[in-house]
């Protein structure tokens, strides 16, 4: 969220070399994040529900979108659809 407003693009990919998880980001945080990991060299996974989600989702190497609760243009941007919105199934 506001912390990685906060951000350069040379920290964010700093800081996406030491973080797996961000929470609460933003859909201009989620792209950077998948460029700066991407940027590093490292495969991205990305998860969005939403049409603004829809950008890294499809810019990630493996977008994944919510499956009830998501968007049409969310799920056709993903490579990967959670049927039932549920990451432990």
């Amino acid at each position: 969220g506001p912390e990685l407003d906060a951000m350069s693009d040379e920290e964010i990919r700093k800081c996406v070399m030491t973080h797996n998880v961000f929470a609460r980001a933003s859909p201009q945080n989620k792209i950077r994040i998948v460029k700066a990991l991407q940027a590093e060299g490292q495969v991205s996974s990305m998860t969005g529900d939403g049409v603004n989600d829809a950008p890294a989702l499809k810019a990630a190497n493996m977008g994944v979108a919510m499956g009830k609760e998501g968007t049409d243009v969310a799920r056709e941007a993903s490579e990967m659809i959670l049927a039932d919105d549920n990451f432990a199934t």
